[in-house]
């Protein structure tokens, strides 16, 4: 049941076997077991809604909701009355009580994500309410006791925003009760291989699609990008791969195609020759994997008919078919493979 849960909201996505994960994982399970607030930082695409899910829905609140707020989507003169409610009459259009976002996580948790966003005036506010545990909507004369456990999140050093005055120290001490960091994909490059992997199958199941694994090739070139984007880019490549493959196996050809990925250097040059040797095998692999990308492109478009591709392309067929060879591309495992996932 509580596989299912996770699995439900996305939370067994959350994977990594590198010490800083390790220790995301450890902080998770510790602040599950209370109802302490939480505050999530790392840079945008590391995955932390998925921790304060994780720490939610493995945790004394996980029958009760869950209610996501993004503290930078919300219009500035909405924001008070989204998260506070407001009362019929307290503002032009305000034609009926508005329960706000606080209230509605009633005996649950509120993630505020971007916590760094929220105007300074109602950081006062939010500070009041987290500390007196009661929230007064907006126009009201009397306060709501709140039950709500709060989780915030930040891509910002808050604690350079507090020197520059733009987020209350205050809040921020509130927050930073129980602090959990989430390092960037480049820093755990050992977690790349297994989150690539759990995406593909992820996707490939969606599509309906026999995908087993990356080639060595593929994976490597995956290992060495830095991933400014971090998980969230690694899986909207991973998603675009899927869609291009028609293949067993995901290998350089579908990276040229996602023109995402380019082929990283075994090791930086040295010297004139070093550099003239590195050049040519860049060149020679940007051959290879564009010429195998429009072998298989062009015997998609013609049901994989090696004469009729041939003509289309305006190749000879023989010259077509030695091209086939030379990448040991075969026409029955090609074929064999597209019935695979059709």
């Amino acid at each position: 049941m509580q596989d299912a849960l996770l699995d439900r909201y996305h939370v067994t996505r959350l994977v990594g076997e590198s010490p800083p994960m390790k220790q995301v994982f450890s902080h998770i399970a510790q602040s599950a077991k209370t109802d302490s607030t939480v505050l999530i930082t790392g840079e945008s695409g590391t995955g932390k809604e998925l921790v304060a899910r994780a720490i939610h829905y493995t945790g004394l609140r996980k029958e009760a909701r869950f209610v996501a707020v993004d503290c930078g989507a919300i219009a500035p003169s909405l924001i008070a009355s989204e998260l506070f409610g407001h009362v019929k009459g307290a503002f032009t259009g305000a034609t009926a009580d508005h329960q706000g976002l606080i209230q509605a996580a009633y005996g649950g948790t509120l993630f505020l994500d971007e916590i760094s966003n929220l105007p300074l005036d109602l950081q006062a506010t939010l500070l009041r309410v987290i500390e007196n545990r009661e929230v007064r909507p907006v126009g009201a004369s009397e306060s709501v006791k709140i039950d709500v456990r709060f989780i915030a999140a930040t891509n910002e050093d808050l604690k350079i925003l507090v020197s520059q005055n733009k987020f209350r120290e205050d809040l921020f001490y509130r927050l930073n009760v129980f602090p959990i960091h989430i390092a960037p994909l480049r820093e755990r490059q050992e977690d790349i291989p297994i989150l690539a992997r759990q995406l593909l199958a992820m996707f490939a199941a969606s599509m309906h699609k026999r995908i087993e694994d990356f080639t060595p090739e593929a994976m490597n070139i995956l290992m060495q990008y830095d991933w400014p984007g971090n998980v969230r880019e690694l899986s909207n490549v991973i998603e675009r791969l899927v869609i291009l493959c028609n293949e067993s196996r995901l290998g350089q050809a579908h990276l040229s195609e996602s023109m995402t990925i380019s082929t990283p250097l075994s090791s930086v040059p040295e010297t004139v020759t070093e550099l003239n040797d590195a050049k040519k095998e860049i060149r020679e692999q940007a051959v290879t994997d564009i010429e195998k990308a429009f072998l298989l492109e062009a015997l998609r478009r013609n049901d994989y008919n090696v004469s009729r591709a041939a003509k289309q392309t305006g190749m000879q067929r023989t010259n077509f078919q030695a091209l086939l060879k030379k990448h040991n591309l075969r026409i029955k495992d090609i074929a064999a493979n597209r019935k695979l996932h059709d």
